[in-house]
C-alpha cells in the first residue's frame, strides 16, 4: 500500500455498533429505570409516625436525614399478599412528586390543584 497505514477496519466498526446497540437495548432503559427509582423514593419523605406503620422491608432509614417509604413497592406486596397474581399487576413509573403533569401537594404546597384516581376490578 505504498507505504500508507490504513486505519479503517471493518471489525472494529462492527464492534462499536455492538456495544452502542447493547447499550440502547439493555444499559439506557436500566439506567432510566433507576433514575425513576430514585426519583420516586426521593419523593416519599416521612416522620418516624408514619414510617413506624410500614414494615422495616420499604422504609429507608439510614440514606436520608428522615425516612423514605418505597410505596410502590409496598403497595406491590399487599397486593401479592392479597392472592392477586403478579402478571395480573402494573406498576406505572410515573411519580406524582417528581412529574409536573400531576399535582402533587406535597411538592406544590396548597398552590397545588387536585387529582382522583380510580381502580377498576375486571371479573
Amino acid at each position: 500500500m505504498n507505504g500508507v497505514t490504513t486505519f479503517f477496519n471493518p471489525t472494529f466498526l462492527l464492534l462499536i455498533g455492538f456495544f452502542v446497540l447493547i447499550y440502547f437495548l439493555m444499559i439506557r432503559p436500566q439506567n432510566k429505570a433507576k433514575k425513576a427509582h430514585e426519583e420516586m423514593v426521593n419523593g416519599i419523605e416521612v416522620g418516624d409516625e408514619v414510617a413506624e406503620k410500614f414494615p422495616d422491608d420499604f422504609v429507608d432509614r439510614t440514606s436520608y436525614s428522615k425516612p423514605h417509604i418505597d410505596i410502590k413497592k409496598y403497595i406491590e406486596f399487599q397486593l401479592l399478599r392479597a392472592g392477586i397474581l403478579e402478571e395480573n399487576i402494573e406498576i406505572h413509573g410515573s411519580c406524582t412528586f417528581s412529574d409536573s403533569e400531576f399535582f402533587s401537594y406535597r411538592r406544590d404546597g396548597k398552590r397545588s390543584g387536585r387529582m382522583m384516581g380510580i381502580i377498576k376490578l375486571n371479573t
